[in-house]
């Protein structure tokens, strides 16, 4: 037969990503100040794990320094206050993930890994 063995560490490093999205949303006329509304979006993303590294019996090991470029997505939500007829203060929630990018190890062994990040956004809009 065979057997695993199963490690536990702590790593460190930097995960970053900048994505290029095109986005829709759409504001809901309630008739008064209050302007829900929702969005989303389809896009790129290149996501970078930068300088990861673990600390295993005191001792630093580099694991990955990699990037991906995968197709990233994103939806929305909020409510919007609207302070003058041009200006509109708001606070919404945004979901943003992309298919799971492909990194190699400094040993050339490839894994993958996930992305998702969940925001919360206060913002001002102005109207035109």
């Amino acid at each position: 037969g065979s057997f695993g063995v199963a490690a536990e560490f702590d790593a460190e490093g930097d995960v970053s990503a900048l994505g290029f999205m095109a986005n829709g949303w759409y504001d809901f006329d309630t008739g008064s100040p209050w302007k829900p509304f929702i969005g989303g979006g389809v896009g790129t993303a290149r996501i970078s794990l930068n300088e990861v590294s673990a600390t295993v019996a005191g001792v630093s090991v580099p694991l990955a320094d990699d990037e991906d470029q995968v197709f990233a997505y994103q939806a929305g939500a909020g409510i919007g206050y609207e302070l003058t007829p041009t200006v509109i203060v708001s606070l919404g929630y945004r979901f943003f993930g992309t298919l799971d990018p492909e990194f190699t190890d400094v040993d050339g062994i490839p894994f993958d890994a996930e992305y998702r990040s969940h925001n919360v956004e206060v913002g001002v809009r102005l109207h035109f």
